[in-house]
């Protein structure tokens, strides 16, 4: 195109050929720089949110591993309170006549002393050592004996306890009640012996 042509076109069109070419340098520039820049922006921009949220989730699981690691350490020093109130097995009978020690430390009269079998408890952690009891004496004896029992620090339950009013007087005095009791302890199963426990209930489920 002359520059004859161009001074004999209308100013709509001088002005349309000058423009025309910024135009399509504006649209290169859109379709080949801008809007790649902008599409990798976006994908930065994701891709850092993914980050900051697995750091977050990471941040949440460290704290959940540190509560239960002091959760851990908690129960830890639990379990080992539990185990040191357990008597090893040949503590028990030695255990059980501390119990019958103290009632005639009480004045408490020993009328009957039976163990029972020793049984797995249904925690599968420890045996059972039950022992019925049966002594006669005063309220302020049967008490004082109560209250003994509870201050031994390894365990023994007394449960099913029976209350008879009346009743032969004592060789410490008249006997106004006659208490029966279960008192229980309880010792720990060692691995071996859980191994062989669940062994034989396996073979009784076959």
């Amino acid at each position: 195109m002359t520059v004859d042509n161009m001074e004999n076109m209308s100013p709509v069109k001088k002005n349309a050929i000058l423009i025309l070419p910024i135009l399509l340098i504006v649209v290169i520039s859109v379709t080949y720089l801008l809007i790649p820049l902008y599409e990798e922006r976006s994908t930065l921009a994701a891709d850092v949110d993914k980050q900051r949220d697995g750091l977050r989730l990471a941040q949440q699981q460290v704290l959940q591993l540190n509560n239960l690691i002091a959760e851990n350490e908690i129960k830890k020093r639990e379990l080992a309170k539990l185990e040191a109130q357990l008597p090893a097995e040949k503590e028990v009978t030695g255990l059980l006549r501390q119990v019958s020690d103290l009632g005639i430390k009480a004045g408490l009269d020993t009328v009957l002393w039976r163990p029972g079998a020793r049984t797995v408890h249904s925690s599968k952690d420890v045996y059972e050592i039950p022992v019925s009891v049966e002594m006669r004496g005063n309220y302020h004896s049967l008490g004082f004996f109560f209250s003994k029992v509870t201050e031994l620090q390894r365990i023994v339950n007394l449960n099913n306890i029976t209350l008879k009013t009346g009743g032969k007087g004592t060789a410490k005095g008249p006997a106004n009640l006659t208490v029966s009791f279960s008192a229980r302890t309880y010792s720990s199963i060692s691995e071996e012996e859980k191994k062989a426990l669940e062994q034989a209930e396996k073979g009784k489920k076959k």
